[in-house]
C-alpha cells in the first residue's frame, strides 16, 4: 500500500511532487547515446536535442551587447 501512495502525485512541504506537469517539482534527464540531450526542471524543458532552450535568447543578447564593443 505504501508503494502505491509514493506512485500518485502528492505535495510535501508545500511542494507538489510526483507528476510531469509545470508546477510539479521534478529534475528529469534524459540520455540519447550516453549524452545528455533533454533536462525538465520543475516540469519545464530547459534542454531539448542537447541544446538549452534559452541558448537562442542567450545569442541574441551576446549579439547586441557586442555591438556596443566592437
Amino acid at each position: 500500500d505504501e508503494m502505491k501512495r509514493l506512485l500518485c502525485p502528492f505535495e510535501m512541504f508545500g511542494a507538489k511532487v510526483g507528476a510531469l506537469e509545470i508546477g510539479y517539482m521534478a529534475d528529469i534527464q534524459v540520455q540519447k547515446n550516453g549524452k545528455l540531450d533533454a533536462l525538465y526542471v520543475g516540469g519545464r524543458a530547459v534542454m531539448q536535442d542537447g541544446v538549452l532552450v534559452s541558448q537562442r535568447l542567450i545569442d541574441e543578447a551576446e549579439g547586441y551587447i557586442r555591438k556596443f564593443w566592437y
